[in-house]
C-alpha cells in the first residue's frame, strides 16, 4: 500500500483561485490540473450541451496556438498530454508530465487560461464535434442509459441537464452564450489548482 500514501505539500483554500499540491512517490507521472466549478448543471436553460462545447473551445486556441492541433502538436513535443472532461459540477483541464516538469505545465494552464481565443469558426467547428459525440454516446445503450439516469433521479433540478446536449439544444448555442458563459464561471474564484 506504499503506492498510495501521499503527502499534502501545500493547500490554501482562502486563495483565489484556491492551490493545492499533494506528493504521491509511488507515482511515475505527475498531473498538473484547472478544475472549474462550471459543469453540465450550469448550462443556462435551453443550453444543455454548453459547458461541453466551452470546455473543448476553452486553453486550446490562442494566438500562439491558433488551431487546437497546434497546440495538441506542441505540448506532445514538450512531453505534455492534454486533457479535458465536463462532469456535472465540474470542468477539468489538465496536462500529465513527468515528475519534475510541473511548473512548466502549469504555465502551459496559466498561459491557456489568459490568452484562449474564441471565435464564431472555432464553435460552429465544436458544434460538429460535440454533435458526433452526442450521436456515437446516445448509439451505445451503456453509456446512454446514464444521461437517462441524471434526468431520471432529478427530473426538475440542474442535475438533469445533459452533458452532451441534444442535437437541438447545441444547435441554439451562440457565441455570445459562449462569452457570457466564460464571463460568469470563468473566474478565479471558481478555480482550483490541483499539482498531483
Amino acid at each position: 500500500m506504499e503506492y498510495f500514501k501521499h503527502n499534502i505539500l501545500y493547500s490554501d483554500f482562502s486563495s483565489r483561485p484556491r492551490i493545492i499540491c499533494i506528493q504521491a512517490p509511488g507515482l511515475n507521472i505527475s498531473l498538473v490540473s484547472f478544475w472549474f466549478q462550471a459543469g453540465a448543471r450550469c448550462a443556462p436553460q435551453g443550453k444543455d450541451g454548453l459547458p461541453h462545447i466551452f470546455e473543448h473551445l476553452f486553453m486550446t486556441r490562442s494566438k500562439k496556438y491558433p488551431t487546437q492541433m497546434e497546440f495538441l502538436s506542441a505540448m506532445e513535443r514538450k512531453g505534455f498530454k492534454y486533457h479535458a472532461y465536463t462532469y456535472l459540477d465540474l470542468v477539468s483541464y489538465y496536462l500529465a508530465c513527468l515528475p519534475g516538469r510541473e511548473l512548466e505545465a502549469l504555465h502551459q494552464l496559466m498561459m491557456g487560461y489568459r490568452a484562449s481565443v474564441i471565435d464564431s469558426r472555432s464553435l460552429a467547428h465544436e458544434k460538429k464535434v460535440v454533435l458526433d459525440e452526442e450521436r456515437r454516446n446516445r448509439m451505445s445503450p451503456a453509456n446512454y442509459i446514464w444521461r437517462l439516469a441524471n434526468r431520471g433521479v432529478w427530473p426538475r433540478g440542474s442535475y438533469s441537464h445533459d452533458v452532451f446536449g441534444t442535437p437541438q439544444t447545441v444547435r441554439a448555442i451562440t457565441l455570445e452564450d459562449i462569452m457570457d458563459f466564460q464571463e460568469l464561471y470563468y473566474q478565479e474564484n471558481s478555480l482550483t489548482i490541483l499539482i498531483l
